[in-house]
């Protein structure tokens, strides 16, 4: 796999980076314990996929024009193109549907979900939006590309809860072989995906 663009520098920044600092900064800031949960869920997405050969390109920390937000990873694969959204969360998740809820324990017979924001829409909205590029900039809408969207798990202590979700969920080790075993309609040249990486590139 080829690595087009690492991982945004800012979660650095922001988590403290590594060391005694970094780990100090941690202990007083939420804003730079998420931020390094950004990074190592990050980091854990690209060495998942380091097995791909070199007929794959991995774009990290996307935005696109007029985004609030970025997508975490865009995969070009000559079987598919993926936006993957990262979360490094752990306890227990529950997913139905596009509603997504923290369980928090509350003694040995009680519980309460909490509202995590929709994983699965901001996904489907980023993988929807960089297929329209793509198709009107890339291919001058003569080329129909499907993006799919994935959310990927990574921390080790999380336990999932899916109700009929509306995306694809893995946890971080079935990552590589979905990928691998993925056959989506249109087969990807070379030259298409190194046109479609140049493209986001330019573009984030």
């Amino acid at each position: 796999m080829i690595i087009l663009k690492e991982r945004g520098a800012y979660l650095d920044d922001k988590s403290g980076g590594d060391g005694l600092i970094g780990g100090i900064i941690r202990v007083f800031s939420k804003d730079a314990r998420n931020c390094n949960k950004g990074r190592r869920g990050e980091d854990t997405i690209t060495f998942m996929l380091q097995g791909l050969d070199d007929s794959c390109y991995l774009i990290n920390d996307v935005i696109l024009p007029s985004s609030s937000g970025n997508i975490d990873h865009v995969l070009l694969t000559p079987n598919g193109i993926f936006a993957i959204e990262t979360k490094h969360w752990d306890g227990e998740i529950i997913c139905r549907g596009d509603e997504w809820l923290r369980r928090y324990k509350r003694g040995f017979f009680s519980s309460k979900d909490y509202d995590m924001g929709s994983s699965s829409r901001q996904v489907k909205r980023n993988a929807f939006n960089l297929s329209a590029l793509i198709k009107s900039e890339v291919f001058h809408n003569t080329f129909k590309v499907w993006v799919e969207g994935l959310v990927v798990f990574t921390h080790p202590d999380v336990h999932l809860e899916l109700k009929e979700p509306s995306v694809t969920i893995l946890i971080a080790n079935e990552l590589f072989n979905y990928i691998a075993n993925s056959r989506q309609m249109n087969k990807l040249s070379e030259n298409d995906l190194q046109s479609i990486g140049d493209f986001i590139l330019n573009i984030s």
